[in-house]
């Protein structure tokens, strides 16, 4: 090619030809152009990020300001949450069964009776199972299953029709009243002197005491039947002495089994008066 050849080269424009500066190369527009699009999604994720930063300004804040309430509700929880890391599941079940079994047990008992013949006074056996519930359950645990046997009892009267009222305005009715109390009692003294064993200490202590303990219930129970007789009852003292002579001999005796039992169930469960 000579010099003089007006043929321009491919890509370089020739002297005469006009450039227009305003309109971009298609390399240039690809390179950097403004693309609407693109310029769009830039805005948007400017606009999302700026949602977040103030979204996490907003939650620094507002935890920075419940920080006190939460440390203050921290330090209440925390003894709560350690009892109950304490608490063993497998104890608890097995102290709410024999208190459902102790219940069950006086339930039985209380279907026998014997009548004595003065003033309907029959000899029950579900006292004697009831105090024999708080010598081996101890106070709380015995009262519960003395609180479930009357609710149960009431409930299955009320079911059947009975009525509710030939338990609770009888005159014998104290006995009921005054059952859960004497169970306490005899629970609380029971655990009281069964957790001083030592190696001298002889049977025959932990039988006195579990008998003392049963005998003090029974006292407690005869004090609220005379007090529901006395006052629903036009009874002379005579009768009263009667029936107490007959019911009495029958009463020590179940205090006695009551103390050979407990003496025997902690010899082989030694447990089960502990906190």
């Amino acid at each position: 090619m000579s010099t003089a050849d007006p043929t321009p080269v491919r890509g370089v424009p020739s002297p005469g030809t006009a450039v227009d500066e305003g309109e971009p190369s298609p390399a240039t527009a690809g390179a950097g152009g403004t693309d609407p699009e693109r310029s769009g999604a830039t805005e948007s994720a400017r606009t999302r990020s700026g949602a977040w930063r103030r979204a996490e300004e907003a939650l620094a804040q507002g935890w920075q300001r419940s920080t006190p309430k939460a440390r203050w509700v921290t330090e209440k929880a925390a003894p709560l949450s350690r009892r109950a890391a304490q608490v063993n599941l497998v104890q608890v079940a097995a102290g709410v069964a024999v208190t459902a079994l102790a219940a069950l047990l006086i339930a039985v008992a209380a279907q026998v009776e014997w009548e004595v013949g003065v003033l309907s006074a029959p000899l029950w056996l579900f006292v004697g199972a009831a105090l024999l519930a708080g010598a081996v359950l101890g106070p709380w645990r015995g009262l519960l299953a003395a609180v479930l046997y009357l609710v149960m009892g009431l409930v299955g009267a009320a079911w059947a029709g009975d009525g509710t009222a030939a338990h609770t305005d009888g005159p014998w009715a104290g006995v009921l009243l005054t059952l859960p109390l004497a169970v306490l009692i005899t629970g609380w003294i029971s655990a009281r002197h069964a957790r001083l064993r030592s190696p001298v200490t002889s049977g025959w202590y932990f039988f006195g005491w579990f008998f003392f303990a049963a005998l003090a219930g029974l006292v407690l129970i005869y004090a609220g039947g005379l007090w529901t007789l006395f006052d629903r009852t036009a009874v002379g003292g005579w009768a009263v002495f009667a029936t107490m002579s007959a019911r009495f001999p029958f009463d020590v005796a179940q205090c006695i089994l009551v103390a050979v039992i407990a003496v025997g169930v902690h010899r082989f469960v030694p447990g089960l008066l502990r906190r």
